[in-house]
């Protein structure tokens, strides 16, 4: 399996230059990772998860919402509508999403690194899927 097309594959989803970008595009990039060999030695593929992760989360301004309802804050978010499109087709979403200490530390973030909202709904976003999976 050639990993080096696959890698260049999902940039196309998931880049900066891809304005458009939506809750597809990076699924399709999460749906790629299936085709990596995770005994590559060349390929990081935690590293490439959390990768396409933060880029989504990079794609939404995270402010509060005024009603202080973190799940109505979060719905509409690419990060967010990822999760729900991965989990609607079947996906154990819990095997494509990152560690939420790992994702809050991600250096891909930038300054929502260190927005103390971003990390409230992030944490209020995996608490749900939580209890989502486990009634």
């Amino acid at each position: 399996m050639c990993t080096f097309p696959l890698l260049s594959m999902y940039k196309l989803y998931i880049s900066e230059e891809n304005v458009e970008a939506k809750e597809l595009d990076f699924k399709k990039a999460l749906d790629l990772l299936q085709y990596i060999d995770q005994s590559d030695p060349t390929v990081d593929y935690n590293a490439l998860r959390l990768l396409i992760w933060t880029k989504a989360a990079l794609r939404d301004s995270w402010l509060p919402d005024p009603s202080g309802d973190p799940q109505n804050a979060i719905k509409d978010t690419v990060f967010f509508k990822t999760v729900d499109l991965a989990f609607n087709e079947g996906w154990n979403i819990m095997q494509y999403l990152p560690d939420l200490g790992d994702l809050l530390q991600a250096d891909d973030l930038g300054p929502l690194k260190e927005d103390r909202n971003f990390q409230y709904l992030m944490s209020a976003g995996y608490e749900h899927i939580k209890q989502v999976l486990n009634p």
